[in-house]
Formats: structure tokens, C-alpha cells, sequence
């Protein structure tokens, strides 16, 4: 036999076939079961031989033995803590696996004949639950798996090899039941018998075949209860039936939401609205952060504070339908339709103020009403030439502004021919510690000024036509006797008047980036006294 000695006056040899589950600890002997502890003897009927395996039967040791390495043992259990003993022997398996549940557990055999029932495995605090077991050696052929009985706590119980356990769910979206069961313990299984009747226990007909561990009952009728098992089929017979799980068929419910996420912003609010079938079906309405949103009885949401949350809807039948809300600061802001225009006196234009969110209300204010004034629609009238800043101010609180500049020119002498008008251009120029002067305007002055700048434009035509192109050039010269700091040239387009933006040019600095064709802005920078900066812009007439 291998290597294999026995002290026995009767030796009974056979071969098995057995699938098995364990867990490991030492070599301490154990000839009847402790108290908390019951034991199952290496012939119970509980337990599956796989492959090759032999048992000894003498006045002194009983065993299973295998030096197979593709044998296994199999069994099931139900309980939170399992033994596993061998009959002592020097060549018994030093690598040896118990499979629980799909997790390996690692262990070896003893090596010495001394004892009759040896502990080599032991595993306490599994979860009180039917559990599969799979026992079997990883090392060489010359070594033996040696199996005497197992031990399993007192309140637990040996479930047959092939037993399975079988869950029964109704579908939330159609008129179905969802079986679901474990794997039988056993690697000869071909496939399922589902098998139901309409009484628990009663007679049951097979109305299926599966080799899955899953199958959909949709022949069933709304109100029914449906009771169902399930055999393994092994070696074509069916094996043990599974427990029984039933479930009824309820009115095919549904509930949905009309949006899956929301945006809100703090302090507004959003209506949710659940559709359910039967229609008009009661709906409970709950939220996991009521810090950051509320959500009242008919769905409506309200923004608390910044953060995220989920809104359930929940029927009394326990269907539920979710939305992620996400709750933002308001983002506001002003714009004006213009930042710069130009007008003579008495003429008017509308600016146009635009709030986020819409429909704010807006506070107009000017400068200088001398230059121009603004009533509350934003309607701007020319007074007398300069420049004047119209402002729009939000009235909800946020205090945000924007503003446009408004240059004012006098109004020209008739025209020489008919037909015909005078294009009049005005640039300005200021530094920080100086006046503002404009060109072919007078310089208003606002407190005392450190120095002087002035402002001379010229152009190189004097007539004009629609479609014809010139140049303006603006000389800017420090008349002072300190140097004038941050310069920045601003030039309004005047009516009949595009600029090239691309084409200005300037003998210092650079032409700033908010540049239009109707506004240019030139940050010159520094002049110091007697210092000059010639800058030239590209224009065309327009109808």
C-alpha cells in the first residue's frame, strides 16, 4: 500500500469518491467529540469521495486515505465552527487545503502513529450559516490525505453533499419570479430541476432544466403564491432537493422620477414629480442630508447650503425611485451691451444692462451730468461735450456694477455740401498723477494736477467717402515738468468710423487687448517730461 503501515488484525480496503470543505489546526488527539462539539465518522453518508480514495477498517484505526492529488473530500454543514482529524501517519500530506466558502485555508497532517483521532484543522467563528466544504492535498503522490471524522458545533447539522439553497424574488418591473441557488457541492453536476406547485409542500412539477444557478418563472399569474425547489442533477439522477422558497406575484408597481439629478441654487427651489403604476399610488418622500436641501410632501426641493444629497421616493409597497440633488451658490453678474460710446449733444442711446440671473433690477447712475444723464430704463442724453461714466448697479443686495464711458462732442456746423457731415474724433490721455485731456476738446481738470499731458490729432485726409480708408495719428506729449506715470490713451470711434485693431501702432507701449472698432486703448506707460508717443490707427468710413 505505499508506504502505508497499519496496526490491525482486519484491514477492509475500498474505493471512494467524495467532495469535501475543512480548516486547519494541530495535532492533539481527540477520541470523542468535546462538550459544544458533535462529531461525524469518515463513513457518514454526508460526505462525497471525488476521485481515487481508500478506507481502512481495523480493531485499532479507521481512516480515509488518498495519495491522489486530483481527489478531494466534500461535504456540507450548517454551524459557525468546524474540526478535521486524520489517523496518524509518517507520510501523511505537510500541504494540505480546506476550501470554505471559497476561501483556502492551509494546514498539515500528523506525522506520528500515536494518535487514533489526530487534529489538524480547526476554525471557530464562521457565520451561522449552511456552509461548503472542500478538502484535498497539494503535494506529491508519495504523500497521503488521511481523513477520520470531523466535528462541527452542537446546534449545527450536516446537510446533504448536493443540498442547495434556494432564494425566490418577484421582479419590480414585470410579472416575473427570480430563483437563485448556490452550486451544489459536487463536480459531477450536469444542470437544475426547478420544480413548483401552488401549495407549500404539495406536488411539485418540474418546469424547467437549467445548468445555471438562476432561472426567471414568467408563466405566472398576478395574486398567486408559487412554491419552488431545486435538484441537482448528478451522474443523470436527480440529488437532494433543495429548501422550499415561495413568492406571489403583486400588481406589476412601478415608480419613477422626472429627472435623475438635479442643480439648485441655495434658497430656490425645484419640483420633482413621481409617476407610479397603478397611477395616483401614495409616495413618501425622504432625503439623506436634510442639512443641505428639504423636500416637502408634494416634491418640491429647497437648496439649504452648498453640498450634495439624495431625494428618495418611496411607494407603501417599498418601491423606490432616487435623484442626486447638488446645491450651489447663486452665481451673479452684470453686463452692459457697451462699454464705450460716443455721442453729440442732445443726441440719446439706450444701454442695455444684463443680470445673471435674469430680471434683476438695476440702479443707472452718471458721472458727470454736466456731460450726460441716464434715466432709470438706461436711456442716456447727451448734455455738453466731455466724458462721463454711465453706471448700472444691481439693487438685490450684491452690489455689482458695470459701467460704460460716454464721450460727448459738440455738435458740428452745417455740413458744406449736401449730403455731407463732419466727422469729429476725440482721444484721450491720462496717467495717474496727471489731468485728462482730450484731443480738439477742453481739458477739464478734477483737483491739481502733478502735470500736463497733450493730445494733438491729425488726420491725413480731408475728405472723405463711404469705403475709403485713412489714418489717424495721436501725438502725446508730457508739457510738465514731472514724468507723467501709467499712461493709457483712450479713443472712441466716432460715428461713420470702424478702426483696424490690428493695424494700430504705437511708438510705446502696446495696444490693449479689449481693443474694438469702435474703442481703442493704448497703455503707453510712463512719459516723462518733454517726452512724446506717436500712436497711428488704421480707419475706415462706413455708412
Amino acid at each position: 500500500m505505499k508506504n502505508y503501515f497499519k496496526k490491525f488484525s482486519i484491514m477492509f480496503v475500498m474505493t471512494l469518491v467524495i467532495i469535501g470543505f475543512g480548516i486547519i489546526q494541530n495535532g492533539s488527539s481527540a477520541n470523542a467529540a468535546d462538550i459544544g462539539w458533535q462529531r461525524y465518522e469518515k463513513t457518514s453518508s454526508y460526505f462525497l469521495y471525488e476521485g481515487s480514495w481508500s478506507y481502512t477498517n481495523g480493531s485499532a484505526y479507521l481512516d480515509a486515505f488518498t495519495y491522489n492529488s486530483s481527489a478531494d473530500l466534500r461535504f456540507n454543514f450548517y454551524g459557525s465552527k468546524l474540526r478535521f482529524y486524520s489517523l496518524g501517519r509518517s507520510d501523511h500530506s505537510l500541504n494540505a487545503v480546506i476550501n470554505i466558502d471559497g476561501i483556502d485555508y492551509q494546514f498539515k497532517e500528523t506525522t506520528s502513529y500515536s494518535n487514533d483521532y489526530s487534529l489538524d484543522f480547526e476554525k471557530n467563528g464562521l457565520e451561522l450559516k449552511n456552509h461548503s466544504v472542500v478538502v484535498k492535498k497539494l503535494d506529491a503522490n508519495n504523500r497521503c490525505l488521511s481523513f477520520r471524522a470531523i466535528d462541527i458545533d452542537s446546534t449545527g447539522k450536516m446537510l446533504p453533499y448536493d443540498y442547495t439553497t434556494l432564494t425566490a424574488l418577484t421582479s419590480e418591473t414585470s410579472n416575473a419570479i427570480t430563483l437563485k441557488w448556490n452550486t451544489a457541492n459536487s463536480s459531477n453536476v450536469t444542470g437544475y430541476n426547478i420544480k413548483r406547485s401552488t401549495t407549500s409542500g404539495g406536488t411539485y412539477e418540474t418546469i424547467a432544466t437549467s445548468s445555471d444557478t438562476s432561472y426567471t418563472d414568467t408563466n405566472v399569474q398576478l395574486g398567486v403564491t408559487y412554491y419552488y425547489i431545486i435538484t441537482p442533477i448528478i451522474a443523470s439522477k436527480e440529488g437532494t432537493k433543495s429548501n422550499e422558497a415561495y413568492a406571489i406575484c403583486k400588481f406589476n408597481e412601478s415608480i419613477s422620477l422626472d429627472k435623475s439629478s438635479i442643480n439648485v441654487n441655495v434658497g430656490d427651489t425645484q419640483q420633482l414629480t413621481a409617476t407610479t403604476t397603478p397611477a395616483g399610488a401614495q409616495v413618501t418622500w425622504t432625503l439623506d442630508n436634510t442639512g443641505v436641501a428639504t423636500v416637502d410632501s408634494t416634491g418640491k426641493v429647497t437648496g439649504v447650503k452648498e453640498g450634495s444629497c439624495t431625494i428618495t421616493a418611496t411607494t407603501a409597497n417599498g418601491l423606490t425611485a432616487t435623484c442626486v440633488v447638488t446645491v450651489t451658490k447663486e452665481t451673479k453678474s452684470i453686463s452692459l451691451n457697451k462699454s464705450t460710446t460716443s455721442l453729440t449733444i442732445d443726441d440719446s442711446e439706450t444701454l442695455i444692462a444684463t443680470t445673471t440671473p435674469a430680471g434683476i433690477n438695476v440702479k443707472w447712475s452718471s458721472s458727470d451730468t454736466s456731460v450726460a444723464t441716464v434715466d432709470s430704463n438706461g436711456k442716456v442724453t447727451a448734455i455738453g461735450s466731455g466724458t462721463a461714466t454711465i453706471t448700472a448697479t444691481t439693487l438685490d443686495g450684491s452690489n455689482l456694477s458695470a459701467s460704460c464711458l460716454v464721450t460727448v462732442a459738440q455738435k458740428g456746423n452745417d455740413p458744406a455740401q449736401a449730403g455731407s457731415e463732419y466727422i469729429t474724433n476725440i482721444a484721450h490721455a491720462k496717467g495717474d498723477n496727471t489731468n485728462n485731456p482730450g484731443g480738439e476738446v477742453t481739458i477739464i481738470f478734477h483737483g491739481t494736477a502733478d502735470t500736463t499731458l497733450s493730445v494733438v490729432k491729425t488726420a491725413d485726409v480731408k475728405d472723405v467717402w463711404v469705403g475709403d480708408n485713412f489714418t489717424y495719428t495721436l501725438v502725446i506729449t508730457n508739457t510738465g515738468t514731472k514724468t507723467a506715470k501709467a499712461v493709457v490713451v483712450n479713443d472712441p470711434a466716432p460715428n461713420h468710423i470702424d478702426f483696424n485693431v490690428s493695424g494700430v501702432t504705437t511708438t510705446q507701449g502696446t495696444v490693449d487687448s479689449s481693443s474694438t472698432s469702435k474703442n481703442i486703448i493704448v497703455n503707453v506707460g510712463d512719459i516723462p517730461p518733454t517726452g512724446t508717443v506717436t500712436i497711428k490707427i488704421p480707419a475706415t468710413v462706413i455708412a
